[in-house]
């Protein structure tokens, strides 16, 4: 898999990941603070472009642990209001930069 960066800090450039990083990041995401691994019983909102590694790692993780995976519509205040109630995800993973975008907005 080919992850692309936006270039922040210099030129946008191509960074390959192969399938056992993949699967090591998967792996060492099961764990939630040293509880069971994520189950069938389990779920979270898929917010993060597809592209981005976490994203993808995170989709992995709900592949190989049967995790329910709710898309939200784009909107993050309507991710709020509409998304996680429907979904009631047991899991809210993100990155810190949206994180604090949804903080500021509550």
């Amino acid at each position: 898999m080919l992850s692309y960066t936006s270039g922040t800090t210099g030129d946008p450039k191509g960074v390959k990941l192969n399938h056992l990083m993949v699967i090591c990041a998967v792996a060492a995401s099961n764990y939630r603070n040293g509880t069971s691994p994520f189950d069938e019983s389990d779920s979270y909102i898929s917010y993060l472009p597809a592209a981005h590694s976490f994203e993808q790692c995170m989709f992995g993780m709900a592949m190989v642990s049967g995790m329910k995976v709710g898309f939200f519509g784009g909107d993050i205040m309507k991710m709020i209001s509409h998304d996680i109630p429907a979904l009631k995800p047991t899991f809210f993973p993100s990155v810190p930069r949206l994180y604090n975008r949804i903080y500021g907005k509550i």
